[in-house]
């Protein structure tokens, strides 16, 4: 589960690669039709109050959506069940983030202008596959920006990946390579921030398309 909604390092990420290239690349906040989907967490205090900093706080003050808008996705039921009691303007899916954007799609209720897809995958151990069906998925929209964000080092853990190697793994699947050619871009950065600043902590990266 992860528990760090109102971390300073990750609302630090989210102006770096949400709020700031959205705005870069389209518009200073989503058009009304359009929804913001992300792997959520959690998103609740212990008095079912919406949590300050988390996720949806930050980017309801950044002006960017609306609370309607909002899509969060957990695959722990109760972390929905507490956030959509604690928040019920907004949209709580408890499931996969792809099986539930799936499920949107085929009852024609899909219609995204970012997706965050906060994993808690390494690239080379499932994560830049699962970026990789998540973008070819998405080839088809238009307008959109997708934040892909996964671990580069895990805590108390010698395995990592360097973000060239992220982008290098990425490379490795077809799906991803298909995602490209059907409009993708992307800067071939790779924004890299720790949870909480400790040597002990994980670090992470996130990399940034728009189409």
């Amino acid at each position: 589960m992860k528990t760090y909604s109102g971390c300073p390092e990750k609302m630090r990420a989210r102006r770096e690669t949400i709020i700031g290239p959205y705005r870069q690349h389209f518009s200073q906040s989503l058009p009304a039709s359009k929804q913001y989907w992300t792997m959520c967490a959690t998103h609740t205090d212990d008095q079912g109050e919406l949590l300050q900093g988390s996720e949806l706080d930050q980017i309801l003050k950044s002006g960017i959506i609306t609370l309607d808008q909002f899509h969060g996705v957990d695959i722990e039921a109760d972390i929905i069940e507490a956030n959509a009691a604690g928040v019920p303007g907004a949209h709580w899916h408890h499931g996969d983030l792809m099986d539930e954007m799936s499920s949107a799609l085929r009852d024609g209720k899909f219609n995204p202008g970012i997706v965050n897809c906060d994993h808690l995958l390494m690239p080379h151990s499932g994560g830049t596959a699962y970026v990789s069906r998540c973008l070819q998925f998405l080839a088809d929209q238009s307008d959109l920006l997708m934040v892909a964000n996964l671990i580069l080092e895990p805590p108390y853990n010698e395995a990592i990946c360097t973000p060239g190697e992220y982008i290098d793994e990425l490379w490795k699947h077809a799906q991803f390579q298909d995602a490209m050619r059907r409009g993708w871009q992307y800067d071939d950065a790779v924004y890299v921030y720790g949870g909480t600043g400790r040597r002990s902590s994980t670090v992470l990266g996130s990399v940034v398309f728009w189409k």
